[in-house]
Protein backbone atom coordinates (compact mmCIF):
# COMPACT_ATOMS: atom_id res chain seq x y z
CA UNK A 1 0.00 0.00 0.00
CA UNK A 2 1.59 3.63 -0.76
CA UNK A 3 0.35 5.94 1.43
CA UNK A 4 -0.51 9.41 -0.23
CA UNK A 5 -2.32 11.71 2.18
CA UNK A 6 -3.99 14.07 0.33
CA UNK A 7 -6.29 15.68 2.41
CA UNK A 8 -3.31 16.75 4.68
CA UNK A 9 -5.57 14.87 7.18
CA UNK A 10 -4.29 16.76 10.70
CA UNK A 11 -7.04 15.11 12.68
CA UNK A 12 -5.74 13.62 15.95
CA UNK A 13 -2.04 14.91 15.29
CA UNK A 14 -0.53 17.01 18.20
CA UNK A 15 1.15 19.84 18.34
CA UNK A 16 3.48 22.05 20.55
CA UNK A 17 1.51 25.85 19.76
CA UNK A 18 1.87 28.88 20.43
CA UNK A 19 -0.72 30.67 21.50
CA UNK A 20 -0.96 34.22 20.13
CA UNK A 21 -3.58 35.95 20.78
CA UNK A 22 -7.55 35.75 22.46
CA UNK A 23 -10.52 36.12 20.77
CA UNK A 24 -13.12 37.39 23.51
CA UNK A 25 -16.38 36.64 21.53
CA UNK A 26 -15.62 33.37 21.28
CA UNK A 27 -14.29 32.74 24.58
CA UNK A 28 -11.03 31.37 23.00
CA UNK A 29 -7.57 31.13 22.26
CA UNK A 30 -5.96 31.38 19.04
CA UNK A 31 -2.80 28.92 18.22
CA UNK A 32 0.02 28.88 15.96
CA UNK A 33 0.16 24.99 15.22
CA UNK A 34 2.26 25.34 11.77
CA UNK A 35 -0.41 24.97 9.65
CA UNK A 36 -1.59 27.17 6.76
CA UNK A 37 -4.54 28.00 9.11
CA UNK A 38 -3.87 28.74 12.97
CA UNK A 39 -6.07 26.00 15.52
CA UNK A 40 -8.72 27.31 17.97
CA UNK A 41 -8.70 26.56 21.48
CA UNK A 42 -11.47 26.94 23.46
CA UNK A 43 -11.69 27.14 27.11
CA UNK A 44 -14.01 24.56 27.61
CA UNK A 45 -11.11 22.63 26.52
CA UNK A 46 -8.47 23.80 28.56
CA UNK A 47 -6.42 22.04 31.60
CA UNK A 48 -4.44 24.66 32.94
CA UNK A 49 -4.00 28.57 33.14
CA UNK A 50 -2.69 29.93 29.74
CA UNK A 51 -1.43 33.38 28.57
CA UNK A 52 -0.49 34.85 25.15
CA UNK A 53 2.81 33.43 24.22
CA UNK A 54 2.55 30.24 25.80
CA UNK A 55 3.93 27.36 24.47
CA UNK A 56 0.79 24.49 24.75
CA UNK A 57 0.82 20.65 23.87
CA UNK A 58 -3.06 20.31 22.12
CA UNK A 59 -4.86 17.46 19.83
CA UNK A 60 -6.83 18.65 16.48
CA UNK A 61 -10.02 17.57 17.17
CA UNK A 62 -12.05 19.09 14.21
CA UNK A 63 -10.96 20.14 10.66
CA UNK A 64 -13.83 21.57 9.03
CA UNK A 65 -14.27 21.67 5.20
CA UNK A 66 -14.58 25.47 4.94
CA UNK A 67 -12.69 28.34 5.91
CA UNK A 68 -13.61 27.99 9.62
CA UNK A 69 -11.20 27.61 11.58
CA UNK A 70 -9.31 24.38 13.25
CA UNK A 71 -10.09 23.17 16.69
CA UNK A 72 -7.76 22.06 19.05
CA UNK A 73 -8.11 20.79 22.75
CA UNK A 74 -5.51 20.45 25.38
CA UNK A 75 -7.26 17.46 26.57
CA UNK A 76 -5.78 15.30 24.57
CA UNK A 77 -5.79 11.43 23.97
CA UNK A 78 -4.09 8.83 22.07
CA UNK A 79 -4.48 5.35 20.53
CA UNK A 80 -2.60 1.95 19.53
CA UNK A 81 -5.79 0.82 17.71
CA UNK A 82 -6.82 -1.23 20.35
CA UNK A 83 -7.01 0.97 23.04
CA UNK A 84 -7.98 4.63 23.50
CA UNK A 85 -5.63 6.74 26.84
CA UNK A 86 -7.81 9.64 27.93
CA UNK A 87 -6.23 11.17 30.42
CA UNK A 88 -8.08 14.19 31.13
CA UNK A 89 -11.81 12.24 31.11
CA UNK A 90 -13.02 12.67 34.28
CA UNK A 91 -16.39 10.28 33.67
CA UNK A 92 -16.11 6.83 34.66
CA UNK A 93 -15.58 4.75 31.06
CA UNK A 94 -17.59 1.70 30.23
CA UNK A 95 -15.78 -0.56 27.93
CA UNK A 96 -13.06 -1.30 30.35
CA UNK A 97 -11.36 -4.17 32.20
CA UNK A 98 -9.14 -3.16 34.90
CA UNK A 99 -9.01 -0.34 37.33
CA UNK A 100 -5.77 1.19 35.78
CA UNK A 101 -4.87 4.70 37.06
CA UNK A 102 -5.61 6.29 33.80
CA UNK A 103 -8.94 6.60 32.15
CA UNK A 104 -8.64 4.39 28.94
CA UNK A 105 -11.41 2.24 26.61
CA UNK A 106 -11.49 -0.65 24.46
CA UNK A 107 -11.95 -0.70 21.09
CA UNK A 108 -13.59 -3.65 19.12
CA UNK A 109 -11.00 -5.16 17.95
CA UNK A 110 -9.75 -5.23 21.46
CA UNK A 111 -11.63 -8.39 21.86
CA UNK A 112 -9.13 -10.59 19.85
CA UNK A 113 -6.12 -9.94 22.52
CA UNK A 114 -5.03 -10.95 26.00
CA UNK A 115 -5.76 -9.17 29.33
CA UNK A 116 -1.66 -9.54 29.59
CA UNK A 117 -1.50 -7.79 25.93
CA UNK A 118 -4.05 -5.22 27.09
CA UNK A 119 -1.74 -4.15 30.05
CA UNK A 120 1.23 -4.40 27.85
CA UNK A 121 -0.30 -1.44 25.35
CA UNK A 122 -1.77 0.16 28.17
CA UNK A 123 1.55 0.79 29.67
CA UNK A 124 3.18 1.67 26.03
CA UNK A 125 0.09 4.18 25.55
CA UNK A 126 1.14 5.93 29.15
CA UNK A 127 5.04 6.02 28.26
CA UNK A 128 3.80 7.36 24.76
CA UNK A 129 1.64 10.17 26.62
CA UNK A 130 4.32 10.90 29.14
CA UNK A 131 6.30 11.71 26.04
CA UNK A 132 4.46 13.94 24.65
CA UNK A 133 4.30 16.32 27.77
CA UNK A 134 7.86 16.33 27.91
CA UNK A 135 7.87 18.22 24.62
CA UNK A 136 6.82 21.14 26.06
CA UNK A 137 10.02 22.08 27.13
CA UNK A 138 11.23 22.12 23.79
CA UNK A 139 12.27 24.12 20.85
CA UNK A 140 10.90 25.20 18.37
CA UNK A 141 7.25 26.19 18.86
CA UNK A 142 5.46 25.37 16.34
CA UNK A 143 5.93 21.41 16.04
CA UNK A 144 4.36 18.68 15.10
CA UNK A 145 5.15 16.14 17.88
CA UNK A 146 2.49 13.32 17.12
CA UNK A 147 0.92 12.37 14.17
CA UNK A 148 -2.66 10.87 14.19
CA UNK A 149 -2.66 7.18 13.20
CA UNK A 150 -5.68 7.27 10.55
CA UNK A 151 -4.30 4.75 8.10
CA UNK A 152 -3.57 2.05 11.15
CA UNK A 153 -7.17 2.75 12.26
CA UNK A 154 -8.64 2.15 8.93
CA UNK A 155 -6.30 -1.07 8.25
CA UNK A 156 -7.34 -2.20 12.02
CA UNK A 157 -9.79 -4.51 11.22
CA UNK A 158 -8.52 -6.28 8.44
CA UNK A 159 -5.13 -8.75 8.69
CA UNK A 160 -2.70 -8.02 5.86
CA UNK A 161 0.68 -7.26 5.72
CA UNK A 162 1.55 -3.25 4.40
CA UNK A 163 4.12 -1.99 2.92
CA UNK A 164 4.35 2.12 3.23
CA UNK A 165 6.97 4.56 1.42
CA UNK A 166 7.12 6.42 4.86
CA UNK A 167 10.08 6.95 5.50
CA UNK A 168 9.08 7.98 9.18
CA UNK A 169 7.19 4.63 9.87
CA UNK A 170 10.59 3.00 9.23
CA UNK A 171 12.54 5.12 11.69
CA UNK A 172 9.77 4.77 14.72
CA UNK A 173 10.10 0.64 13.90
CA UNK A 174 13.65 0.88 14.59
CA UNK A 175 13.46 1.82 18.17
CA UNK A 176 10.23 2.43 19.54
CA UNK A 177 11.78 3.11 22.96
CA UNK A 178 14.14 6.22 22.51
CA UNK A 179 13.62 9.14 21.52
CA UNK A 180 16.61 11.90 20.98
CA UNK A 181 14.62 14.73 21.62
CA UNK A 182 13.09 13.69 24.93
CA UNK A 183 16.96 13.88 26.21
CA UNK A 184 18.03 17.20 26.94
CA UNK A 185 21.65 16.55 26.75
CA UNK A 186 21.23 15.05 23.35
CA UNK A 187 18.89 17.42 21.69
CA UNK A 188 21.57 20.42 22.71
CA UNK A 189 24.47 17.65 21.45
CA UNK A 190 22.41 17.45 17.62
CA UNK A 191 21.37 21.03 17.49
CA UNK A 192 24.85 21.47 18.26
CA UNK A 193 26.29 19.12 15.56
CA UNK A 194 24.54 21.02 12.92
CA UNK A 195 25.67 24.18 13.55
CA UNK A 196 27.38 26.15 10.60
CA UNK A 197 31.24 25.46 12.20
CA UNK A 198 32.22 21.84 13.47
CA UNK A 199 34.72 21.38 15.73
CA UNK A 200 35.86 17.58 15.45
CA UNK A 201 39.23 15.45 17.02
CA UNK A 202 41.26 19.50 16.44
CA UNK A 203 39.66 19.49 13.04
CA UNK A 204 37.27 22.73 12.22
CA UNK A 205 35.08 22.05 9.76
CA UNK A 206 33.06 24.55 8.40
CA UNK A 207 29.74 24.04 5.96
CA UNK A 208 27.98 26.57 4.11
CA UNK A 209 24.94 25.17 2.64
CA UNK A 210 24.18 27.03 -0.45
CA UNK A 211 21.23 26.64 -3.14
CA UNK A 212 22.38 24.99 -5.61
CA UNK A 213 25.20 23.66 -3.68
CA UNK A 214 27.25 22.84 -0.27
CA UNK A 215 30.99 24.40 0.15
CA UNK A 216 32.95 22.38 2.93
CA UNK A 217 36.16 24.20 4.56
CA UNK A 218 38.65 22.41 5.94
CA UNK A 219 40.91 23.88 8.93
CA UNK A 220 43.34 22.65 11.62
CA UNK A 221 43.59 23.45 15.11
CA UNK A 222 46.64 20.53 15.78
CA UNK A 223 49.23 21.96 17.99
CA UNK A 224 51.52 18.58 17.21
CA UNK A 225 55.04 19.80 15.29
CA UNK A 226 56.01 16.36 14.56
CA UNK A 227 54.72 15.98 11.71
CA UNK A 228 55.52 17.62 8.48
CA UNK A 229 53.24 20.31 6.57
CA UNK A 230 52.41 16.92 3.75
CA UNK A 231 51.73 14.24 6.72
CA UNK A 232 49.70 16.80 8.54
CA UNK A 233 47.11 17.99 6.10
CA UNK A 234 46.81 14.34 5.16
CA UNK A 235 46.14 13.38 8.94
CA UNK A 236 44.04 16.51 8.87
CA UNK A 237 41.84 15.64 5.77
CA UNK A 238 41.74 11.89 6.19
CA UNK A 239 39.78 12.78 10.21
CA UNK A 240 37.90 14.97 8.27
CA UNK A 241 36.31 12.78 6.31
CA UNK A 242 33.99 10.49 8.83
CA UNK A 243 32.38 13.86 10.08
CA UNK A 244 31.77 15.60 6.82
CA UNK A 245 29.94 12.04 6.10
CA UNK A 246 28.09 12.03 9.01
CA UNK A 247 27.06 15.58 8.51
CA UNK A 248 25.77 14.89 4.88
CA UNK A 249 23.46 12.22 6.73
CA UNK A 250 22.38 14.53 9.22
CA UNK A 251 21.87 16.99 7.40
CA UNK A 252 20.48 15.05 3.94
CA UNK A 253 22.49 16.71 1.40
CA UNK A 254 21.74 15.84 -1.83
CA UNK A 255 23.84 17.72 -4.15
CA UNK A 256 26.78 19.00 -5.33
CA UNK A 257 29.85 19.66 -2.44
CA UNK A 258 33.26 21.34 -3.09
CA UNK A 259 35.70 20.61 0.16
CA UNK A 260 38.68 22.78 0.40
CA UNK A 261 40.71 20.38 2.19
CA UNK A 262 44.54 21.04 3.31
CA UNK A 263 46.86 20.96 0.09
CA UNK A 264 48.53 17.80 -0.28
CA UNK A 265 50.54 16.15 -3.05
CA UNK A 266 49.20 13.49 -5.90
CA UNK A 267 49.86 10.65 -3.90
CA UNK A 268 48.44 11.91 -0.85
CA UNK A 269 45.31 12.80 -2.74
CA UNK A 270 44.96 9.32 -4.03
CA UNK A 271 45.12 8.68 -0.65
CA UNK A 272 42.33 10.63 0.51
CA UNK A 273 39.96 10.04 -2.11
CA UNK A 274 40.16 5.80 -1.61
CA UNK A 275 38.99 7.14 2.03
CA UNK A 276 36.25 8.92 0.77
CA UNK A 277 35.57 5.56 -0.92
CA UNK A 278 35.55 3.54 1.76
CA UNK A 279 34.06 6.12 4.26
CA UNK A 280 30.79 7.03 2.19
CA UNK A 281 30.14 3.17 1.39
CA UNK A 282 30.28 2.54 5.36
CA UNK A 283 27.89 5.02 5.78
CA UNK A 284 25.78 4.47 2.93
CA UNK A 285 25.82 7.59 0.48
CA UNK A 286 25.40 7.38 -2.60
CA UNK A 287 28.14 9.40 -4.54
CA UNK A 288 29.68 10.01 -7.67
CA UNK A 289 33.12 11.47 -7.29
CA UNK A 290 34.60 14.35 -9.53
CA UNK A 291 38.12 14.91 -8.22
CA UNK A 292 40.06 17.60 -7.67
CA UNK A 293 39.59 20.35 -9.96
CA UNK A 294 42.34 23.01 -11.47
CA UNK A 295 41.34 25.58 -8.25
CA UNK A 296 42.33 22.11 -5.92
CA UNK A 297 39.01 21.99 -4.49
CA UNK A 298 37.23 18.52 -4.06
CA UNK A 299 34.27 17.94 -6.04
CA UNK A 300 31.91 14.96 -5.18
CA UNK A 301 28.55 14.68 -5.93
CA UNK A 302 25.83 12.86 -3.63
CA UNK A 303 22.77 11.83 -4.34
Amino acid sequence: IEYIDLRNNILGNIYRAKVIDYINSMNAYVLNIGQSKNALLRKKFLIEDIKLGDDVIVEIIKVPDNDKMIEASQKISITDGYLILMPYIKDSLKNVKFNFDLPYKLRTRAKEISNEEIRKRYYNLIEDFNKILKEKNFLPTPKLIYKGKFLRDYLIDYDMDVISNNKNQYANIIDNEFNPKYNQIISLDLAKSLERKILSDDVEIVIDNLEALTVIDINSKYSDHSLDKEALSLNVNIKSIEEIAIQIKLRKIKKMIIIDFLRMNLKNKKALINNVKNIFEQYNIKHKIMGFSNMDLFEIIVF
